[in-house]
C-alpha cells in the first residue's frame, strides 16, 4: 500500500469523491491543545467504564485544506452524529462522510466476546489492510475490545503514515485518544499503553503528524466512505478469525454485508484471501 509522506505533508489539490466508488473525509483544525481533563464523555451506544484522567499523549490534528470544516478553540474531534456534537462542547458535527484521497483512514471497532479489528487504506490507495484479533478484555466488556480495536489500528499504520483520519462508531474509543474522556480500566489502560509505546518507536509525535478523529456510528445503510468502513470492522470483530489481508477496494465492499448470513459471507472472502502476500510485506 502506498506509504503517506513522513512529516507534514505540502498542500495539495483535493480531490472530493462520493459513494462507493470514492470512499473518503478529512479534516482541518486550528491549533488547540489535546488533552482536555475537565470534560469526560459518555458513549453514545455502548456501555461505559467509570472515568478517570488520561494520560496518553495524542498527537495533533492540524491540516490545510481538508474537506472537514476546521476544528474550533476547544474542539478536540469530530462526530458525523449531530446529537453527539450538541451535546459536547469539544465535538464538531462532521456532515461529509466522504474520502479525501490525500489522507489515510483507519476504522476499528470491538466486541464484548474480546474480538477487535481495524481496517486501514492509505492515502490514495486502492487497497486495504484489514485486521482481527482477539485480547482478554478483562471484564470490561465491548469497552475494553474498543480500545484494544484502536491499539491494533494505529498498530497497523505504516511507520511513515502521518495523516490519518481515525473512524470508530464509538465515540469514546477516540475521545479517550484526544483526551475529551478519561479512563481508569486495567484494559483501557494497557490499550493506550500500547498506543503510546506504539506512537513512539515509529517517532510519532504531535509536530510531525496530522491525526483526525471523528465518530460515526455503526449499522447504516447509506453507501458513504465512513459507513463502508466501520461494517468491514464491524463484520471482522463479528467473525472471531484471526485476519491479516490485503484486499482491494472493491473486494473490501464484500465485507460490507449485512444481515443474515454476513458472517459467512465474510469469513469466505478471508479464506481466500488469508493467504494473499500483503502488500505491505513486501
Amino acid at each position: 500500500m502506498p506509504p503517506t509522506t513522513l512529516g507534514n505533508p505540502p498542500p495539495a489539490k483535493k480531490a472530493k469523491l462520493s459513494g462507493l466508488a470514492a470512499f473518503g473525509f478529512s479534516v482541518k483544525s486550528t491549533t488547540t491543545k489535546s488533552a482536555v481533563t475537565s470534560v469526560t464523555s459518555t458513549p453514545d451506544t455502548k456501555s461505559a467504564v467509570t472515568s478517570v484522567k488520561q494520560t496518553t499523549e495524542t498527537p495533533s490534528s492540524n491540516t490545510p485544506d481538508s474537506l472537514l470544516a476546521p476544528l474550533r478553540q476547544g474542539e478536540l474531534m469530530y462526530s458525523t452524529k449531530i446529537e453527539s456534537a450538541k451535546k459536547r462542547k469539544w465535538v464538531r458535527h462532521a456532515p461529509d462522510k466522504s474520502r479525501d484521497t490525500n489522507r489515510s483512514y483507519c476504522s476499528t471497532d470491538g466486541s464484548s466476546s474480546g474480538w477487535h479489528a481495524a481496517v486501514y487504506v492509505g492515502a490514495d490507495s486502492k487497497e486495504a489492510r484489514v485486521r482481527a484479533m482477539w485480547k482478554d478484555h478483562q471484564g470490561s466488556n465491548n469497552v475494553g475490545a474498543e480500545a484494544f480495536g484502536f491499539a491494533l489500528g494505529v498498530a497497523t499504520l505504516p511507520d511513515d503514515c502521518t495523516n490519518c483520519v481515525f473512524l470508530a462508531d464509538f465515540l469514546n474509543a477516540l475521545a479517550w485518544d484526544v483526551g475529551g474522556a478519561n479512563y481508569k480500566h486495567p484494559a483501557i489502560v494497557e490499550a493506550f499503553g500500547i498506543v503510546k509505546a506504539t506512537r513512539k518507536a515509529n517517532g510519532h509525535t504531535r509536530s510531525n503528524t496530522i491525526w483526525s478523529h471523528c465518530h460515526h456510528p455503526g449499522h447504516k445503510t447509506d453507501d458513504s466512505w465512513f459507513t463502508m468502513l466501520n461494517q468491514v470492522a464491524d463484520n471482522m470483530a463479528s467473525c472471531q478469525v484471526e485476519t491479516d489481508i490485503t484486499v482491494s477496494l472493491e473486494v473490501l465492499k464484500e465485507l460490507t454485508v449485512q444481515g443474515k448470513g454476513a458472517v459467512d459471507k465474510c469469513k469466505a472472502v478471508i479464506e481466500k484471501y488469508k493467504n494473499v502476500e500483503n502488500v505491505e510485506d513486501k
